[in-house]
């Protein structure tokens, strides 16, 4: 991602675009409010069957930095196969609710560096 340049993030965990469709929409909202570009939030209309819709989706979720799963993804076939995908490729996932501003990126980097900070401070054991 160049620098200053807002994230691109994928939103998993929608389902059929006819029966979740209004939380995608609303997380789209939510998230491009913060400033964040969102790469799924228009499915193309003309996409007939489920192999279809994955594909598109699919080539969505690689053009993302990140991808942002809502409540209950985990029930939806296709954003299970996301979620693999992804962490296949170690593209950070996190939950809608952890993004809070326009820092998403800087927020997981400093998880990162605490969790690492803890490991090391980690007393080793002597045998």
């Amino acid at each position: 991602m160049p620098e200053g340049s807002p994230a691109r993030i994928y939103i998993s965990g929608y389902g059929l675009p006819e029966i979740n469709r209004a939380a995608l929409i609303d997380e789209a909202d939510r998230l491009t409010a913060y400033g964040y570009n969102i790469t799924n939030a228009d499915l193309p209309p003309d996409l007939p069957g489920k192999a279809d819709r994955l594909r598109w989706s699919l080539q969505m979720l690689l053009s993302s930095d990140l991808v942002v799963q809502l409540p209950g993804w985990e029930i939806n076939t296709s954003a299970r196969l996301e979620s693999s995908i992804a962490s296949s490729l170690r593209m950070p996932i996190v939950p809608a609710d952890f993004v809070t501003d326009g820092d998403v990126l800087g927020k997981l980097a400093l998880a990162r560096q605490r969790a690492k900070s803890r490991q090391s401070a980690k007393p080793t054991k002597r045998h």
